[in-house]
């Protein structure tokens, strides 16, 4: 008796010990697929509450993730999401998620307006926790958007080297929607884009210096190889290798006024200097045009490309004080104004006035 008693335990112990089949796994997993896949892009909070379900089961199922993804997205507005998630952790976490199901579907009506949707929201949070200085959280944030758009088949929108196009400088680093940010005067319907570009090239090395030394200044020293090598060219580099970030600029209708009118008095003139024709200090001319505070100013002659400008200005060579480089780099500035226009003897000449 007892050895039947035993025989039957060994038996009830190795069929328990036993996972179950691959075969029979897939199709549980399949059956929650299809009951799961019902609710999608109708009742989201329910598909919500089904894929969540069905993460505890197969936590790793790429298409359990992103259906949880795209539900918690479009439930965040249900009470119990709201009590549960702030807005910026349901991003966060709908991140997260799509990740684990990468490569990501193919594109489907419903998933691609789900994904460019994702994409504008992401970019906003990035932004906000950029300029808020919650550095690490918009690294995250936009790196992400980097990696799962950019190498993706879907449409990049937030393309950061867009502010500048030239194919002499063309880096995959600017990519990132990080530097989307240094467009500031995209929509400055005023601006020509050499002057739009200008601003948006000031703000790449203010955002990041190490990065424009290693990228633009690298290339550019490389493409002018005599402008390397002096004091000047040398000591660039060790400042932008050594100094933190400063905050962006964004342009000022009154002191791009300002700055129009000097680039035209200069250009027609012929002359350089801060003062106006007439004798006028350039503070003065700014207060003229309501610009007051702490303020600066940098002329350029002899190039009208934006990057050869700003080179010009950063380099500083021959000035001792290099006044133009500490003025571009100066976090106490915030507002600019920049005018490119015709120079009676230069054939070109740039105005920048700064405004704390």
């Amino acid at each position: 008796m007892k050895k039947i008693v035993l025989v039957i335990l060994l038996a009830i112990v190795s069929f328990s010990a036993f996972p179950q089949s691959a075969k029979t796994m897939e199709k549980k997993r399949l059956k929650y697929l299809k009951k799961t896949e019902k609710l999608y892009g109708s009742n989201n909070y329910e598909l919500y509450e089904a894929s969540k379900k069905a993460l505890e089961a197969y936590p790793n199922d790429k298409r359990f993730n992103y259906l949880f993804s795209y539900a918690l997205y479009y439930s965040r507005k249900h009470k119990e999401i709201r009590n549960k998630y702030t807005d910026t952790e349901l991003l966060m976490k709908v991140m997260s998620h799509l990740d684990k199901s990468k490569p990501l579907p193919e594109v489907s009506l419903k998933s691609k307006k789900f994904l460019d949707v994702l994409q504008d929201k992401l970019f906003e949070l990035g932004k906000a926790s950029y300029l808020s200085g919650k550095e690490e959280q918009a690294k995250e944030v936009f790196d992400w958007m980097q990696a799962t758009y950019y190498q993706s088949n879907y449409k990049y929108k937030y393309d950061g080297s867009s502010g500048y196009s030239n194919s002499e400088y063309n880096f995959d680093a600017y990519k990132n929607p990080l530097y989307c940010l240094a467009n500031t005067a995209e929509s400055a319907d005023y601006l020509t884009l050499s002057e739009k570009q200008l601003i948006y090239l000031q703000n790449l090395v203010r955002i990041n210096p190490k990065l424009f030394d290693s990228t633009y200044l690298k290339t550019y020293f490389k493409l002018n190889p005599t402008q390397s090598t002096s004091s000047y060219a040398r000591s660039l580099v060790e400042d932008l290798n050594s100094i933190e970030k400063s905050q962006l600029l964004y342009p000022s209708k009154a002191i791009f006024n300002a700055t129009e009118f000097h680039a035209n008095d200069l250009g027609t003139a012929g002359y350089v200097g801060h003062k106006s024709m007439d004798g006028t200090e350039f503070g003065e001319r700014l207060r003229n045009y309501g610009v007051s505070g702490s303020i600066a100013e940098n002329c350029s002659y002899g190039y009208d490309e934006p990057l050869l400008i700003l080179m010009q200005l950063l380099i500083d060579e021959d000035i001792a004080s290099l006044g133009h480089r500490k003025t571009i780099l100066n976090n106490a500035y915030s507002k600019v104004g920049v005018a490119i226009r015709p120079h009676k003897i230069y054939k070109s000449s740039a105005v920048l006035d700064y405004q704390g």
